[in-house]
């Protein structure tokens, strides 16, 4: 039984160090992003075969590269054989996000993975508290974002918007358990981060949570309700205009020109994940197969379909651009099934919604994220871990 303890522990270690270790940032003295993925993962998928964990392991890597090698094939045909290489590559690397998340899927209980996460918040938000005093005292930035002018600390994730679903699961884990004084702290961490996301994503957790109890009348209210407060709150961040002095400030600036250039298809306003978005959708436009079907695997990092990014700005465009319309339209369906009927008092349940709800509109840390959301999606099933309300 302790073998089998340690051995659990010893692959979750393995799996999320390379999530929460991502870059030593300095601000404006530079920054060292880590890739302890590409160490640990093939170490994690060995150590794992060859201690007898599952054969299928292997027939799920043959069957996942015959599923994979059409996409490389096609660049021959289509005439552009200098990203056949780049397929290939890409097909591994995503295999190995693939067999590292079933490895945790496999030989780690839901309860070890929520335990070992909950200690990790905590963690970071201290992180954020220290990083914060540093910058007060003596100016320095540590593990903190000096982008658009602003102090943003954000721990040892990629950037702040990394950060931003692990506070709001800390925030609405405690509102949940009416721990508020620890809700407090992690807010208090958020307006450190300037995260106007973490708001948003725990206010829907909390909305979530009531709906689940309550009865159809009421759950219609209640979206009615919703309704109109996004009708206002866009209206007001539509006229917002910045008095300047504050990282919410910069916020709802930033979000006031992504929403004007979304609602006009970049012909005012900007926000270069909303101008990505628009590039992806006018290259896979031009081309029906891709359009359908996707570009293979990890092709957003090597096709040139954006000036201004190498890589598709959320994980519903992520799945459209490497495996088509098809593919992103069920994960969308998935998704919001899984809002609407999940009871966030589960703590897998609350974990997945806030992960996926940040994917669904930010890309930060990319696939080291986006794995988490489909681990925690089939995790839940067999999950008890539920947020005490004592």
């Amino acid at each position: 039984m302790k073998f089998q303890v340690s051995r659990e522990y010893f692959f979750l270690i393995l799996y999320l160090l390379p999530v929460f270790i991502v870059n030593v940032d300095f601000g404006p003295s530079g920054e060292i992003f880590l890739k302890g993925q590409f160490l640990l993962y093939p170490l994690l998928i060995i150590f794992f075969y060859f201690r007898g964990g599952d054969s299928n392991i292997l027939k799920l890597f043959l069957m996942l590269e015959l599923l994979f090698l059409p996409y490389g094939i096609g660049y021959s045909f289509w005439g552009e054989q200098e990203y056949i290489l780049d397929s290939f590559i890409g097909a591994q690397i995503l295999l190995m996000y693939f067999l590292a998340s079933y490895v945790i899927f496999r030989s780690v209980e839901a309860p070890t993975v929520i335990i070992t996460i909950d200690k990790v918040v905590l963690i970071m938000v201290a992180i954020v508290f220290v990083s914060f005093v540093i910058w007060k005292l003596t100016g320095v930035y540590i593990l903190a974002d000096d982008g658009y002018g602003y102090f943003r600390p954000h721990a040892f994730m990629s950037e702040p918007s990394a950060l931003t679903p692990f506070l709001a699961y800390g925030l609405s884990a405690f509102l949940l358990k009416a721990d508020y004084v620890k809700a407090l702290v992690v807010l208090v961490a958020i307006l450190m981060v300037g995260s106007i996301i973490a708001v948003f994503v725990s206010a829907l957790v909390m909305a979530l949570a009531y709906i689940y109890h309550v009865n159809i009348f009421k759950k219609v209210a209640l979206i009615i309700v919703t309704v109109f407060a996004l009708i206002f709150s866009y209206e007001y961040v539509i006229e917002f205009y910045p008095s300047g002095g504050t990282v919410f400030d910069s916020q709802l600036a930033r979000l006031r020109l992504a929403l004007l250039s979304f609602e006009s298809l970049g012909e005012s306003g900007y926000n270069p994940r909303v101008a990505t978005t628009l590039d992806v959708i006018r290259y896979s436009a031009e081309q029906p197969l891709g359009f359908w079907f996707g570009f293979g695997p990890l092709s957003d990092k090597f096709l040139p379909f954006s000036p201004i990014a190498h890589s598709a700005p959320s994980l519903p465009l992520f799945i459209f651009f490497n495996f088509g319309f098809v593919a992103m339209a069920v994960f969308v369906i998935w998704v919001f099934y899984n809002l609407i009927t999940r009871d966030v008092k589960n703590k897998i349940n609350l974990l997945f919604v806030c992960l996926a709800v940040s994917s669904l509109v930010n890309s930060a840390q990319g696939l080291l994220i986006y794995q988490l959301v489909f681990l925690l999606g089939f995790l839940h099933k067999e999950n008890k871990n539920e947020v005490s309300s004592s």
